[in-house]
């Protein structure tokens, strides 16, 4: 230990802690040049946020040190500048550079816990009550560093800019993060909320509409994990729907990310108000929330109903809304609802859309694709002749957090695992669950016909309207997508579709056990 001289004979701190003071002035000067080296290497990679968080850091390892500095001179002991030898200026990923960030602020406390009990051994009760608000601060910084690297396992992002997470001048990590997921009792929300539960770095609030909704929900997160209960308490449930504004205005309070995956499928004719209150008007409600309550981004669920269709090209995100094609009513809804969040991304709100082909899931047996698996269960003997594209929920879910939690912003991704023809899907499905699968062709035309026959019947009152013109195109023709765009902004790829649909055969044969 370096002993100096000192001018002043009269001062209550005792000449070790002085020395050891010193000795920190000098760790933290160390710590604000790291911390500059990394913002710089962060910044030269592109992870501008990140670099952001680290400058703001380095200016804070050097007001610490300042508040040494000034306490050993402000109370009769002299501080001397500090020398500080050579920091690392290279690194192989960000996620490198948190876990030395981490390592630091390790030595950091335990130097600054050193010191203080040393304060206690010698008696320097000065010294003792000023450390006390270091002692607070090296834990809580601790813990913030925990947090971001906890963000890179949990979403496997080893160096995707997640460093939205980690950028001060955004939100406070002085508390945990509040993220809201509306439509939660739905296949893409549950799901979401089983993924962002399995962090605990974060609070996750959710709204649902019915209690029975919720007990589904619940019994699902039980059979997915051991630790499922648990997660599923962890959320905070807000019952309403998005069209009661000053219970939306409850539910928002202190949120920080907004998830919006609720909304309202249907392709009857009847259903068009219904559709336009709840994915139009209730996404607007959603996006001005967002902006009166200053949320951090929204990620908005979309379809790929929202865009138009090119003879034998893949449909992507360049595939823009026309209004002259033969769109079908939840098209046209779920167009709405883009434009009201385009709408609020030019009035300052950061906003990414996804675009799911068809979704394919095991919670949902009774409702949307969970019903493909379901006829082919029960026996189906036709199959048309068209085909689309096919996205595994995890991977929606995946690409949902992923791009949520990143610096990309005033984009949408369609998100597609992969193109089948309705044919190959009842194969891979009846393969799966261990049955005959469909043998009989039905033709376009022939669903044509059908869905005039259904119509003329629904307008007679003999039957509900099932099959309407557009279904049977939707059906008959073969539609394909890309979904390579997320690949080019953050980390991400898809599941193999065959191992998809056999663990969504396996799930459903271990929930119905007549399967």
């Amino acid at each position: 230990m370096t002993k100096h001289k000192y001018t002043r004979s009269q001062t209550s701190l005792h000449p070790e802690i002085i020395d050891l003071l010193n000795e920190q002035v000098s760790k933290e000067a160390e710590a604000s040049s790291l911390y500059l080296a990394m913002a710089s290497w962060a910044e030269y990679n592109g992870y501008s946020r990140s670099a952001e968080f680290f400058y703001d850091h380095a200016v804070e390892e050097r007001d610490h040190m300042m508040k040494i500095f000034r306490f050993l001179n402000e109370n009769g002991a002299r501080a001397f500048a500090p020398k500080v030898g050579e920091v690392q200026q290279e690194f192989d990923s960000l996620k490198e550079v948190y876990e030395k960030t981490l390592e630091h602020e390790i030595k950091v406390t335990q130097s600054i816990f050193a010191i203080f009990k040393k304060a206690r051994q010698v008696d320097d009760y000065a010294s003792e009550n000023f450390l006390q608000w270091f002692v607070q601060e090296q834990l809580e910084e601790e813990r913030l560093v925990h947090s971001i690297l906890d963000l890179f396992e949990f979403y496997n992002e080893n160096d995707s800019p997640i460093a939205l997470q980690t950028y001060r001048r955004t939100y406070s990590f002085r508390r945990k993060i509040m993220i809201l997921v509306t439509g939660g009792t739905g296949l893409i929300g549950s799901r979401l909320l089983f993924y962002l539960t399995q962090n605990k770095a974060h609070k996750v609030r959710a709204i649902y509409r019915s209690a029975h909704s919720l007990e589904k929900v619940e019994q699902l997160f039980i059979q997915q994990s051991p630790n499922g209960a648990e997660q599923f308490r962890s959320i905070e449930w807000v019952q309403t729907d998005i069209s009661n504004i000053p219970a939306l205005e409850q539910a928002f309070a202190n949120v920080t990310f907004v998830f919006h995956c609720a909304g309202f499928i249907s392709f009857q004719p009847k259903d068009f108000a219904q559709l336009l209150k709840v994915n139009v008007e209730g996404t607007a409600n959603i996006v001005n929330l967002c902006i009166d309550f200053k949320v951090k981004k929204l990620c908005y669920v979309s379809s790929v109903a929202t865009l138009s269709a090119l003879p034998h090209i893949p449909i992507d995100e360049e595939n823009d809304w026309n209004n002259e094609e033969n769109n079908t009513d939840y098209a046209i809804s779920k167009n709405g609802g883009e434009m009201e969040v385009w709408r609020g991304s030019q009035e300052g709100l950061p906003v990414v859309i996804v675009n799911p082909s068809v979704v394919l899931g095991a919670d949902f047996y009774e409702q949307g694709s969970g019903l493909l698996f379901k006829k082919v269960a029960s026996g189906l003997k036709y199959y048309p002749t068209g085909g689309t594209g096919f996205v595994a929920v995890d991977d929606v879910v995946r690409a949902m957090i992923a791009l949520q939690f990143s610096e990309v912003t005033g984009e949408r991704f369609v998100l597609n695992t992969a193109n089948l023809t309705y044919q190959s899907v009842f194969e891979k499905i009846a393969k799966g669950l261990g049955v005959k699968a469909p043998t009989k062709k039905i033709s376009h035309k022939v669903l044509r016909r059908l869905a005039r026959l259904d119509g003329f019947l629904s307008f007679l009152g003999i039957k509900k309207r099932t099959l309407t013109l557009q279904t049977a195109d939707a059906l008959g023709l073969v539609t394909t997508y890309n979904g390579d765009k997320i690949k080019k902004f953050v980390d991400f790829q898809y599941s193999d579709i065959d191992e998809v649909i056999q663990e969504i055969c396996h799930k459903i044969k271990t929930m119905h056990s007549h399967l």
